[in-house]
This record gives C-alpha cells, structure tokens and sequence, in this order.
C-alpha cells in the first residue's frame, strides 16, 4: 500500500472533521475521531476502536458493526465486529446474516439519523422472521445507526439491548447521527477503498488454506482469542499460534490486525 496516498488521506479527513461542531455529549469522540486516523489503513481495528467507544457512551449489551454487502439482487448486513458488555451473557452476533432489504433495516440505511426500536417484540416495522432473528441474538430493542458515502449507505453499528428501552437521551442520540454523519462515514468510507485496494495489491489470486487453518481462521475473524481458540479446537496454544502465523505469511500480512481484516473479505469471498 502507498503509505503517501494514506498520509494524504489522514490529512484531508483531518481537515474535514475539524470543520465540524464538537460533541459534547459524547465523551471521548474527539479521541476517537484522532485514533481511527492513525488506524486508516486497518478497517478492522477502525470497527473495534468505534463499536468498544460506543458501547460504553450508549450503555449497550453489545454493539456490533460492518459494512453491508450487495449479492446481486441481495442486500445483507453481517456484523463483522462487535463489543459486549462484559458481566453479561449474550449471543454473538458476529457473522449473521441480516436481511437488508426488511423493513425495519431498510428504515435505518436510508436515515442520517439513528433509528430507535424501543420494543423489538411490539414494533410492527419488524417482520416476523427478522423479529424471531433478533430475539433469538436476544436484542429486545435497539439503536441503529447507517454510515453513508455520497451514493448511500455504505454501512450499519446497531447498538442493542437485552430489555426493552423506552427511554432515549435525545441530544445524545441526536449527536450520535452528526458523528455518524460527519466523522465516521467519511472515515470509514476511505478505510474500506485504503482495505480495499490492499487486500487487491497483496492477495491478488485467492489464498489456499488448510481445514485446520481455515476453522482457525473462521474463529479468529469472529473475534475469539488465541487462547479460546485453542479452548475451542482442543488444540494447544502453540498449534493455534503456528496456524495464525502462516495465515499470515499466506495472506502477505503485516501484521496481526491486517490479517483479521483480510481474513474476513477472503472467508466471504472463498469459503462461505
């Protein structure tokens, strides 16, 4: 990757965001705004940093976030990262596929502003089958926001909730859509063309893994650790690590983060 074209990349959406009004009542979003700059060239790590900073603003169970993706006439969100509270047994919902065409969905990716669903169960924007799929990730309500490019949503962060919610802080959530608006669609916009462009340059032809590295490569793109990997697969630690490492070497990676984010692209592409 031309480290200059993120460098200018990094400086025009520096300049971009701080035409913009800062936000007050979200703690912490200018921080985050300087760290997702560093991080650019990383979608990956953009999503983590976003979704564990809003998860904690917004007091959700889990935050999850990803780009939404076109199969032909098909349109599907499916979260590629997410954030959950800690002390809280919750379903992951790494890797489900979400109708993005239902209405509900349909609702948020064409609003610059977050959508609230104070009642999964008692909102008749939900059909039946994507209301059963929710609750069964149980999210009882949620706050969805979409991240647009001049053409339209490029992008979907649902926070959610294990209890129904009928009360929403409106400036937060107001200031939550500007963030949304002004710093993080851009930001994450030039993430996914700079991800993009890499995964194009350094794997090129499709990559070939092994059974035992694709089941690792699977678990490790849902965002498990080395150690629960290993838990997972009854393998020891050392096998996990050496799995991962010539993942990596495969993939040309640069890093560990760098290879989570190509993982993700080439699992969809090649081995869904």
């Amino acid at each position: 990757m031309d480290s200059n074209a993120i460098i200018e990349a990094q400086r025009s959406l520096r300049q971009r965001i701080d035409d913009h009004r800062k936000y007050d009542a979200l703690t912490g979003a200018s921080d985050l705004a300087a760290h997702l700059l560093l991080y650019l060239d990383d979608a990956r790590h953009c999503w983590q940093l976003t979704l564990q900073w809003l998860r904690q603003r917004v007091d959700a169970d889990r935050v999850d976030g990803g780009f939404t993706r076109q199969y032909g006439a098909d349109a599907v969100y499916q979260p590629e990262v997410e954030a959950l509270r800690g002390d809280l047994p919750i379903v992951s919902s790494v890797g489900v596929a979400i109708d993005a065409s239902a209405p509900a969905v349909r609702a948020v990716l064409d609003s610059r502003q977050p959508v609230l669903y104070g009642s999964i169960t008692e909102d008749r924007r939900f059909s039946d089958p994507l209301r059963q799929q929710l609750l069964a990730l149980d999210t009882k309500a949620k706050l969805a926001v979409a991240l647009h490019d001049d053409r339209g949503a490029i992008a979907l962060i649902c926070c959610d909730w294990t209890k129904e919610r009928k009360r929403w802080q409106a400036t937060q959530c107001e200031q939550i859509g500007h963030f949304a608006n002004d710093v993080l669609s851009p930001i994450f916009n030039t993430a996914r063309q700079l991800d993009e462009s890499s995964i194009a340059l350094v794997a090129p032809a499709p990559v070939r893994l092994t059974a035992a590295e694709l089941r690792v490569a699977r678990l490790v793109v849902q965002g498990l650790s080395y150690k629960e990997i290993a838990r997972q697969l009854d393998r020891s630690f050392s096998t996990v690590d050496h799995s991962l490492r010539s993942i990596r070497d495969k993939l040309g990676a640069r890093s560990t983060a760098r290879m989570m984010g190509m993982l993700g692209e080439l699992l969809r592409k090649h081995y869904s």
